[in-house]
């Protein structure tokens, strides 16, 4: 059965700005130092509650895994 997360992060549209701290993880995800700073270098980052995550707790296929994504609770954001 998927878990939903309510709590992910949103990147928020604008020109990535040196030496900017990444946020603290409200999950405390072992690897968020380091991927966090490997795709998100020096860009804004905020959690945001409203933007939902749906995946099953187990892989039986980590190849092909499914995923859901859920920002209609983002003020602004359009299906593209």
């Amino acid at each position: 059965m998927p878990r939903s997360i309510a709590l992910l992060f949103a990147c928020l549209a604008s020109p990535a700005v040196a030496g900017l701290p990444l946020p603290v993880d409200p999950l405390n995800s072992p690897e968020w130092e380091g991927l966090g700073a490997l795709y998100f270098e020096g860009a804004p980052v905020q959690f945001d509650p409203h933007l939902k995550i749906d995946f099953p707790e187990i892989g039986e296929n980590q190849r092909s895994l499914p995923v859901s994504i859920d920002a209609r609770g983002i003020v602004g954001v359009t299906r593209g």
